[in-house]
């Protein structure tokens, strides 16, 4: 049973609604295209779940080493959704390897 009064739980929740309404935000100005857009929903589905399983394993509530590897994985995971946003990295955004030109010559 979740407690809803519990502020580790209330954290990661709050937390996974803001990374998806940045993904949301990055989908809508197109900034992230739509297989960038399902791997990170998959990924702020897995620490829901993973939310979830650690608190069944506790009364509905998380340890403080749960909540710090829950936020942990968000910390990455808001890293990735900027890093898609603004295309650095793998793949990333607008300047990221598929909207590259090839420049190569006859």
């Amino acid at each position: 049973m979740k407690d809803p009064e519990h502020p580790g739980v209330n954290e990661v929740n709050q937390r996974a609604q803001n990374l998806d309404q940045r993904v949301n935000q990055g989908v809508a100005n197109g900034s992230i295209n739509s297989q960038q857009a399902a791997n990170i929903d998959q990924k702020i589905q897995s620490i829901q779940q993973q939310e979830a399983k650690d608190m069944a394993g506790n009364n509905g509530h998380l340890t403080r080493a749960e909540d710090r590897q829950l936020n942990h994985e968000e910390n990455q995971l808001g890293r990735q959704i900027h890093r898609d946003k603004h295309g650095k990295g793998k793949g990333g955004g607008p300047t990221g390897p598929e909207n590259i030109q090839a420049t190569a010559k006859p």
